[in-house]
């Protein structure tokens, strides 16, 4: 991912969160990707 893109900040870029929770935080990404399109999730969650 460059400097401009979701996840990152500032001039050079880089995470917000210690580098240990890189992988769950990928994993909780791409799993609210998924969810947010289904109808269901966002009747839950309004």
């Amino acid at each position: 991912m460059g400097k401009n893109q979701p996840g990152y900040f500032g001039e050079f870029g880089g995470r917000y969160a210690p580098e240990i929770l890189t992988e769950a935080l990928e994993e909780l990404e791409s799993t609210y990707q998924k969810l947010k399109k289904s109808k269901k999730f966002k009747k839950e969650h309004e």
